[in-house]
């Protein structure tokens, strides 16, 4: 029962959209660092009357920002690593989380860097239907991850949070381009998801809740220019 759950979860408006709009039975999420949007996805959906389960693809070792300490006093800093004889310690926070929220049983793990999942999930999970990106903020990173996606599933959603990044900005609108892709943003300009034109349906419904269409070839020239004048 929910009462005798302990919620760990990260949840907002943009998850409640997406699992109700998509209803996905099985979501691949890249990058899940404490667990807490997988948790949110997961009392979403049960709230929901929706059997969905996650595959966990993480490192758990944490990335370029953590480790240079890029934005110390945040999410990303090196503190939040909780390094003991060099070696991050939140993979035990993450099982934590998972166990006391009461999701264990849909839940599964892949530690890896997710440039190595593919061919798994392409043999293994060939049925998810929601990959939701989250493990980078770097443009190659990210634009990886989107390939993978490509190459190991025929008909999956593709969402991923931080698009008030630059680098996910420029690679979610690249790959959009090259696939022929919309983009829709979610209205705090934080969670995006990509759409093939004939998908006309569920468009509308993230329309309705305010989600906005953008044009992947401004986002890209935008990114492009931004990124070459940063390079003078």
């Amino acid at each position: 029962m929910m009462s005798s759950k302990v919620s760990r979860a990260r949840r907002h408006k943009a998850f409640e959209d997406l699992i109700r709009i998509l209803r996905p039975r099985e979501i691949i999420e890249f990058g899940s660092w404490e667990g807490k949007s997988c948790i949110g996805f997961l009392e979403i959906a049960e709230e929901l009357g929706i059997q969905t389960r996650i595959l966990c693809v993480d490192t758990w070792l944490g990335s370029f920002e953590h480790w240079v300490d890029k934005l110390p006093s945040s999410e990303w800093s090196f503190d939040t690593l909780k390094v003991v004889n060099g070696e991050p310690q939140i993979f035990e926070t993450f099982k934590n989380n998972i166990r006391e929220s009461g999701y264990e049983n849909r839940v599964r793990i892949l530690r890896c860097p997710t440039e190595f999942s593919g061919k798994y999930l392409k043999e293994n999970h060939s049925q998810a239907n929601l990959l939701y990106v989250d493990a980078c903020h770097e443009f190659y990173a990210v634009k990886s991850d989107l390939e993978i996606a490509r190459k190991s599933f025929k008909d999956i959603y593709v969402s991923g949070d931080d698009f008030v990044w630059p680098g996910v900005r420029r690679a979610v609108s690249r790959f959009a381009r090259k696939q022929n892709l919309r983009v829709l943003v979610s209205p705090d300009n934080t969670t995006w998801i990509m759409l093939v034109k004939s998908d006309e349906k569920i468009r509308l419904e993230f329309e309705r809740e305010l989600w906005e269409e953008r044009s992947p070839s401004k986002i890209y020239f935008v990114e492009t220019t931004k990124s070459s004048i940063n390079l003078l």
